[in-house]
């Protein structure tokens, strides 16, 4: 597992250096990559700018090919795009103020 070695050694600062957002979309029943993986990562990880905008959203019943999978049994869930969008439009919004 190379998300926390990454963490750890302090790659991620280096590797993401100058990034000005992040949107992260997890889904907590993935299998190839541990959630807590994915929590340390995103703590860990700079952006360039105070103004800059780090979300991490966790998907509750999704699996590593969340935007492949049909989340059926509840039809109110929020689908990636959904958080995606809303996650554009607060930068769209903080880019004109």
């Amino acid at each position: 597992n190379r998300v926390p070695n990454d963490v750890l050694s302090g790659n991620v600062q280096q590797t993401m250096e100058g990034l000005p957002s992040l949107f992260v979309l997890m889904g907590d029943k993935d299998e190839i990559v541990p959630l807590q993986s994915v929590l340390d990562w995103f703590d860990a990880v700079p952006l360039s700018s105070d103004n800059g905008e780090k979300m991490l959203t966790v998907l509750k019943g999704a699996g590593h090919g969340f935007f492949h999978e049909r989340l059926k049994e509840n039809k109110k869930k929020k689908t990636a795009f959904d958080h995606l969008f809303e996650y554009l439009n607060r930068c769209a919004k903080k880019d004109f103020e």
